[in-house]
């Protein structure tokens, strides 16, 4: 709405728009099926949830450092999938990524079980996970989106409203189901939303963190 809203202001119409204009000329088309939106949106929910799981077995520190490895695996499937060529620096920044990787997940495993009931390999196997299917994101969304222009408000929105549609479905269901593992919400279901967010409206630093 933004974008047409701003395109109409300042061009006179969406269509006027220099870039729109750029876009048509180089064969890309501005219309495009929202539903296509949902795609990356599935491989974004599902990663995002593997990597919060992910989150009650390994350190976040440690987590946040393993997604880096996102631009290996990006890297990998754009080569298999979209026939994209590296070269040699290239090739040298994955190698080091990698390595680099690889020893912050051997210093967790190393570390073991701490008292917490941590259990790092399984921490790591939810990571990988993760970050495979945050990966294919990328690739799904390129692939999807190469013949269309897209402003990148437009896409992010889109996703946006699908993801919010999946757990306005999602959530309500899960509040009924019952759960004891430590997956689950500490009131004994799959979610509690309500309990989450009075945790967070008692919470002042909670509370001004979800705001911003």
């Amino acid at each position: 709405v933004y974008e047409l809203y701003t395109a109409r202001k300042t061009y006179g119409g969406y269509e006027q728009s220099p870039a729109v204009i750029e876009a048509t000329k180089k064969g890309k088309s501005i219309n495009i099926n929202p539903l296509l939106f949902a795609i990356p949106m599935i491989c974004d929910a599902i990663g995002s949830t593997l990597l919060l799981f992910a989150y009650l077995y390994i350190p976040v520190s440690v987590a946040q450092m393993m997604q880096g490895s996102i631009v290996f695996v990006t890297a990998i499937l754009s080569i298999v999938f979209l026939r994209r060529r590296l070269f040699r620096h290239h090739w040298t920044g994955l190698v080091l990524v990698f390595v680099g990787i690889c020893l912050v997940g051997l210093s967790v495993i190393v570390a073991g079980k701490d008292d917490d009931g941590d259990q790092p390999v399984l921490g790591i196997c939810l990571m990988i996970g993760s970050i495979l299917i945050q990966g294919s994101q990328f690739i799904v969304e390129e692939k999807l989106f190469a013949d269309y222009y897209l402003a990148p408000l437009r896409v992010v929105g889109w996703e946006g409203i699908w993801g919010t549609i999946l757990f306005l479905i999602l959530l309500p269901i899960l509040q009924f189901i019952s759960c004891d593992d430590q997956f689950c919400s500490v009131t004994g279901y799959v979610e509690d939303s309500w309990f989450a967010m009075r945790q967070a409206w008692h919470n002042p630093f909670t509370l001004i963190m979800l705001i911003c």
